[in-house]
């Protein structure tokens, strides 16, 4: 029982530096100086409301400062970490396979948010995964037991394939359909999952990119030429790879790959 509470507390504390990339990164703002300070007035955070998930509630939600709302990303980006930290550790034990995927996860947490709240894909982020996907593919310590070649090829083929779908689509319409950020994006996930993720990845993410475009519309969230934040679609789609990678894998070679 301690040994979780160690991982959760682990896990809250890569949470909260997730929150300082997702409010940093999108503002081209150093990570490691100044120190925390409140979004809405810049006073310095005080350590003791600079605690996960425990100083939000203690504040009702507002900062300590001028007293205005704090998103609640925040601590959910901190608990959801946290569980997740725990869910590896449980399945995993202290292993690199543990470690490497929560940081994995870590990644794209923070692309998710950064996306669906400014539609922005930080580069700093997926070149980190990318480069990381890299080295512990090489070193054989990738979560998933990738080969190397596997893991490069994932990366250069789903990443020349968006880029290619998307100069299709601005040589068609005369305007751009996805951003730069997507096409890193998707080659990162390749680089960490390997190609045989990519028909499953593409495929249930542009399935699940139509649906949300149109649920926004007939909401009246958006006009039918409004953006979506494809980056969010692609990454949910990666964690239900993850999730059930035993079955699709299965699938794939009961029906696709005999």
């Amino acid at each position: 029982m301690l040994e979780i509470i160690i991982v959760f507390i682990f896990g809250l504390s890569l949470g909260s530096f997730s929150n300082v990339c997702i409010y940093r990164l999108p503002l081209s703002k150093s990570l490691i100086s100044p120190l925390s300070s409140c979004p809405h007035c810049n006073a310095k955070i005080k350590y003791v409301h600079n605690i996960p998930i425990i100083s939000y509630l203690l504040l009702k939600g507002k900062s300590s400062c001028c007293h205005k709302k704090i998103s609640l990303h925040y601590p959910l980006v901190e608990f959801f970490i946290g569980i997740t930290a725990v869910c590896f550790f449980i399945m995993d034990g202290f292993t690199f396979e543990a470690f490497f995927s929560l940081l994995f996860i870590m990644g794209l947490v923070i692309l998710f948010v950064t996306d669906l709240e400014h539609y922005i894909i930080p580069n700093a982020v997926t070149y980190s995964l990318s480069a990381l996907a890299i080295i512990i593919s090489i070193l054989r310590i990738n979560p998933w037991l990738l080969h190397y070649l596997d893991s490069l090829i994932g990366g250069i083929v789903s990443g020349a394939l968006l880029y290619l779908t998307s100069k299709i689509y601005f040589w068609v319409r005369k305007k751009e359909g996805m951003g730069m950020g997507d096409i890193k994006l998707l080659g990162a996930l390749g680089l960490w999952l390997g190609w045989q993720s990519l028909f499953f990845i593409i495929i249930v993410s542009s399935l699940l990119g139509i649906a949300g475009g149109l649920s926004a519309v007939l909401l009246s969230k958006m006009q039918m030429q409004g953006r979506i934040p494809y980056g969010c679609f692609l990454i949910v789609t990666t964690v239900l790879y993850m999730a059930f990678i035993s079955s699709i894998t299965s699938f794939y070679q009961t029906y696709m790959f005999v």
